[in-house]
């Protein structure tokens, strides 16, 4: 009975054809030169597949690119149509060309070559090896492109055969040219076969020697060109860059590393556009992108505008602007919500043009993907299935198998079929089976009941060798098409990773083997969830109203269903989506395509990048047309455009690296064991870092954590099982708790010597001002009592020289400016030269044998920046270059003959986190990066060079145990472990690399607390 088909099946062919075959024999002009094998197709023999891939000679230059490329072998087959014989000459590896429909068609070898610049580009012959066959042939002549609804009649337009000359008349000629991803490329067109239709003589070059040229670059024209190309790397682009680009790996080299991630960039890796209310619904999977190694960035549909104007804007400015720039665009949200843009040359609805960013060509610049979700309830659904596939799968058997969904259409009357749907799903199958290693599921229908069966006889470019009859490995899996339909019902249950259908389609369903959305909807998969590839008509179309289309039901199914669909908007076209399908797979397999048997190449399983490479190559083989642009332009890709396909259950990554680290500057290594797999290290805002493992499996990263938290690794590659780890990070140093002080005190001084810690009058807990002098040896634990300052005083300043101890100003009773000697030998006290300044809570620091009082509050009750130097062997005080900000209440420390002063009081009350450095060498005074906490009351301390801010009193907090480390030579800061107890107004002395935090008060309880500190 004949089978009643939907709209968009094509209609049987409307004339008779026969395939025989005829042996030539081909001769040369000169005995000496090459020759073209030609082998005879109908007999069995077909030409081998080598590489006929063009070979750029050593001689290249970036505006002058030389090429050769031999053609040893040639396909021949006879084609009879209503009794008239038409000769098919094809090469494995090359399209077909004609001028016209109805004109005789001739292969050609297409592939892309990367010209740098903007300048226009011509081609030269520089030598060839050209022969004449020696037969006539009536070359037959390229059929219409036809839609996959539309009828195939024979058709052939008389004028293509009565022109006296050959053609094509240039052996080589560009095709088009473009941008993909700051690479200028242009399709090159070899023909190695010319064609006189007057006297059906057939010239066939065997080798063939061209120049390319284009505009020398200046070295500053290049170094623009190499910059914009360097930032728009991408490990995606470039894995598809390798494959397509002919001279990708010999033009030069670009600095990707300007391309690595940091903490300070301003833009992002995957840009995400979303319907408003869907926003909270998407964090998840931006999240997890974030976490595995792609700066994300979520903007809602309102912050850009709804049109297709604005969106295109948008994604326009992004990849001109932002550092990095998209590499992936996800659009969630439903076609009525976030709106596809219409092309009416193509008579299609495409989100394809969003991703053209870079030239006015067609080339896809982005990977895009689409949510075509509506709901929130529908979006939490899609994102928790795509997190379950890619950041948590678990291990199974159903990862390696396949199911290949078609039909062996035929006219009721023939055994030969009017197409290549299974054709290409068998080449796909029998790959995957027999290369690959998967467990193929089949859902094979077929039209009539024939002893035997056999491919379609026209061709189309490119196209796979066959062999007929149709293998009975292939017939015997033929079925009824209701066993069909029950299989790919059965097989998706029961597991596959990934479901190919390659015959007609329609907005809800495939035709044959007949399957429905209420099919989809019935699916009890779970997780098992496959990629889809709808290599058919309108399957995709997300523009439709009143229900979802087959694409949108397979991915938003829940709890089943895929976790992506590849689906077309439009009817599209037959030989078109063959290629494509090809193209796709050779993405995911590059030995797929025997034809690039001796290219080198890496693989890149991410579904939405394979349809990328497939619309690439669709363009070797068919050229830029129109028809070609159309298949472009329909076909979507539904689900996360970064995830990978898995085909096999997810592998276990044994990482290993540190449990923890401390802040600071730092290399960090990760070793998973596994080649190339991606690594990313995240804190906050903090800490970025992203790469490839070694060959080793190693990744190491220059990381930079500044505050204790936790900082994420994250592992993920092919078919792996993501790691996701942690590490601890701590901040540096250690306190430690020591015998207390004999007595509570609070803004006292102190100074060391001879590793004796002198802790200097103060206020005691009684709140009176004490002249109390008290010695701490941390070699013992042991306090002692020494004798009492001359005068009692608070907020005074003190410094070693010389083996003594100044204590000067402050204040008792009144300001002071009065200065004491204590000399440890003899435990006395003895009056100095006063100030010249009576001022209290300022800093007195020791400095190249001299000692500077700096800033502070004067008997006035103004803040200060004066400075004043002391010289002791003269006893005398002379004024200095005065500090720039005036403070009190602050810190100030030496190293290497420099005097640090740190945060403070300013003269309106205000705290700050200033610093400055004073060089009494020069009497100037410099700025440094400012502390990260603004604060007063502080003390300081100095350990092997580097400075430590502790505790004080930090407006909107209070008092604080905050320490922070500062490095003169970087003039950076670093978050350190916090003092165990908060206090303000402490003294801290060095001694033997360790800072000892003495007294102080915190809030109105005066302490007697001492902290040992060891970074």
């Amino acid at each position: 009975m004949k089978k009643k088909l939907l709209s968009c099946i094509s209609m049987v062919t409307a004339f008779s054809v026969l395939v025989c075959g005829l042996s030539v024999s081909a001769f040369a002009k000169n005995p000496n030169e090459k020759k073209i094998n030609i082998w005879d197709n109908s007999s069995g023999q077909r030409a081998p597949i080598v590489s006929n891939n063009p070979i750029l000679s050593d001689l290249s230059s970036d505006n002058n690119i030389e090429y050769t490329l031999d053609f040893a072998d040639l396909d021949h087959q006879v084609i009879k149509v209503n009794g008239v014989q038409y000769d098919s000459l094809t090469i494995p590896g090359c399209g077909l060309y004609a001028e016209k429909d109805g004109y005789p068609e001739l292969p050609f070898k297409g592939f892309f070559v990367e010209v740098p610049g903007s300048g226009p580009v011509s081609v030269e012959v520089l030598d060839k090896s050209e022969e004449v066959l020696g037969k006539s042939y009536n070359i037959y002549p390229k059929q219409k492109t036809t839609t996959e609804s539309e009828k195939s009649e024979f058709y052939i337009n008389q004028d293509g055969y009565k022109k006296s000359k050959s053609y094509p008349q240039n052996p080589v000629l560009i095709d088009s040219e473009g941008v993909i991803r700051g690479t200028r490329v242009v399709l090159v067109k070899v023909f190695p076969l010319s064609y006189n239709p007057s006297n059906k003589k057939v010239s066939a070059i065997s080798s063939i020697k061209f120049r390319i040229t284009s505009s020398k670059l200046t070295d500053e024209q290049k170094s623009k060109y190499n910059e914009k190309k360097a930032k728009a790397y991408s490990n995606n682009f470039d894995s598809i860059s390798q494959n397509i680009i002919s001279n990708y790996q010999q033009v030069g080299t670009v600095d990707t590393t300007q391309n690595l991630d940091a903490t300070n960039v301003t833009g992002a890796r995957y840009l995400m556009i979303v319907k408003d209310s869907l926003y909270e619904e998407a964090l998840p999977l931006a999240d997890w992108k974030k976490r595995k190694g792609f700066q994300t960035k979520v903007t809602k549909l309102s912050e850009i505008g709804s049109t297709t104007t604005d969106i295109k804007s948008y994604i326009q400015n992004a990849f001109n602007t932002w550092s990095p720039m998209p590499e992936y665009v996800l659009f969630v949200g439903d076609h009525q919500d976030i709106p596809a843009e219409y092309y009416s040359n193509y008579s299609c609805y495409s989100d394809h043009g969003y991703s053209c960013v870079d030239g006015t060509d067609f080339f896809p610049d982005l990977t895009i993907g689409r949510l075509p979700v509506t709901t929130e309830d529908e979006c939490t659904t899609v994102v928790d299935k795509i997190l379950s596939y890619d950041m948590s799968p678990q291990p199974d058997t159903w990862y390696d198998d396949f199911l290949t969904a078609s039909y062996f259409q035929t006219n009721s009357s023939s055994n030969t079929a009017d197409n290549w749907y299974l054709e290409t799903s068998s080449n796909i199958a029998n790959y995957l089976s027999n290369t690959v290693g998967l467990t193929g599921h089949y859902a094979w229908s077929n039209e009539g009941n024939f002893t035997s069966y056999n491919w379609n006889s026209s061709t189309y470019p490119h196209r796979f060798a066959v062999t007929n009859p149709v293998p009975s490995w292939i017939t015997e899996k033929f079925t009824t098409e209701d066993t069909a339909t029950a299989n790919i019902t059965s097989a998706i249950n029961s597991g596959v990773s990934i479901a190919i259908h390659r015959d007609h389609g329609s907005q809800t369903s495939w035709s044959i083997p007949n399957y429905t959305v209420s099919n989809i909807n019935a699916l009890t998969n779970g997780s098992k969830q496959p990629i889809v590839f709808s290599l058919n008509c309108s399957t995709g179309s997300f523009q439709r109203t009143g229900g979802d289309s087959f694409c949108e039901a397979f991915l938003k199914k829940s709890n089943g269903g895929s976790v992506g669909c590849i689906g077309a908007t439009r009817t599209t076209y037959t030989s078109r989506n063959d290629s494509m399908a090809n193209g796709i797979f050779t993405c995911f397999w590059p030995s797929y395509d025997s034809t690039y048997v001796n290219r080198s190449y890496s693989n890149n399983k991410r579904p939405a990048n394979a349809l990328n490479f497939g619309k690439y190559y669709m363009n070797l083989y068919f050229g830029g047309d129109v028809y070609t642009q159309s298949n472009i332009y329909a076909y979507h890709y539904f689900g996360d455009p970064e995830m990978m396909m898995r085909t096999k259950s997810p592998v276990t990554i044994n990482a290993t690296y540190s449990s923890s680290i401390y802040i600071g500057q730092q290399t960090f290594q990760v070793n998973t064991g596994v080649a190339n797999a991606l690594v990313c290290l995240y804190k906050g805002d903090e800490v970025y870092a992203r790469g490839f493992t070694n060959s080793t499996g190693v990744f190491s990263a220059s990381i930079n954590p500044t505050t204790a938290g936790t900082m994420y690794v994250t592992v993920t590659g092919e078919d792996l099982n993501p790691h996701k780890g942690s590490v601890t990070v701590k901040l540096q140093g250690s306190w430690t708790s020591k015998t207390a002080m004999p007595s509570p005190r609070t803004s006292q001084s102190s100074a060391v010597v001879n590793n004796i810690v002198y802790s200097i009058g103060g206020i005691d807990s009684t709140l009176a001002v004490t002249n109390t002098v008290q010695t701490y040896n941390p070699s013992t634990n042991i306090w002692s009592t020494k004798a009492n300052l001359i005068t009692a005083r608070k907020d005074a300043g003190a410094a070693e020289l010389w083996g003594n101890i100044y204590v000067a100003g402050g204040f008792g009773n009144s300001f002071l400016n009065s200065m004491e000697m204590y000399n440890p030998a003899s435990n006395t006290w003895t009056t100095k030269a006063n100030m010249p300044t009576a001022r209290h809570s300022f800093e007195l620091v020791e400095a190249n044998g001299k000692l500077y009082a700096i800033g502070g509050i004067n008997s006035g009750g103004t803040t200060i920046g004066t400075v004043e130097e002391y010289n002791p062997t003269t006893n005398t005080w002379s004024t200095k270059a005065s500090m720039p900000t005036a403070r009190r209440d602050m810190a100030a420390v030496t190293v290497n003959g420099k005097i640090y002063v740190i945060g403070g009081v300013l003269s309106n009350n205000i705290s700050c986190n200033t610093v400055e450095e004073y060089n009494p060498a020069t009497n100037t005074w410099s700025a440094k990066a400012t502390m990260p906490t603004v604060r007063r009351e502080l003390s300081a301390g100095v350990i092997n060079g580097k400075i430590y801010a502790i505790g004080g009193f930090a407006p909107g907090v209070g008092t604080i145990n905050k320490v922070e480390e500062y490095n003169p030579l970087t003039n950076a800061w670093t978050e350190m472990t916090s003092m165990i107890t908060a206090r303000e107004s402490l003294t801290t002395s060095t001694v033997n690399q360790k800072i000892y935090a003495i007294g102080g008060i915190n809030n109105t309880t005066v302490l007697n607390k001492v902290e040992e500190f060891t970074p």
